[in-house]
């Protein structure tokens, strides 16, 4: 609204007219009436960052089989028997950074979602060399 403002329009809803502060000039409202598609929800998806080699036809259809096998795809589940991840390090000697240090408040949030991650089977207790700290991101609030 402060753009409405600052450019000067007034909007007049009972006259169904706007105008400008410095020219009364009256002007029609007008409205575009679109029906509203179908919205689906779903956990899974392409994020903004994924796909892009693609073009739009492929990332829709890749995303219409995202939604079409959802429950695949969901957070949760059991790990699977098939595959056991490993990542290559080849001779590279390991590394381990000390945590950083947090506030008390940050910390019992961090605890929290380990705890979680801990319960749905999503992260395992590890006994490695390798180690790196765990940072706290703050979700984005739009207002």
């Amino acid at each position: 609204m402060n753009s409405i403002q600052d450019t000067g329009i007034v909007l007049d809803f009972d006259r169904d007219i706007w105008y400008l502060r410095y020219d009364r000039t009256p002007q029609p409202l007008e409205f575009e009436y679109r029906p509203s598609p179908l919205i689906k929800c779903s956990s899974v998806g392409l994020r903004d960052d994924e796909g892009t080699q693609l073009n739009l036809e492929q990332k829709q259809k890749l995303s219409d089989l995202l939604n079409v096998h959802e429950g695949i795809f969901a957070p949760g589940g059991k790990p699977t028997r098939f595959v056991v991840h490993r990542i290559d390090t080849g001779d590279a000697a390991p590394i381990a950074s000390p945590p950083y240090r947090v506030s008390p408040a940050k910390k019992e949030i961090i605890r929290k979602e380990l705890d979680t991650m801990l319960e749905d089977d999503i992260i395992e207790d590890a006994d490695s060399e390798w180690a790196s700290p765990v940072v706290l991101i703050p979700k984005f609030v739009s207002v």
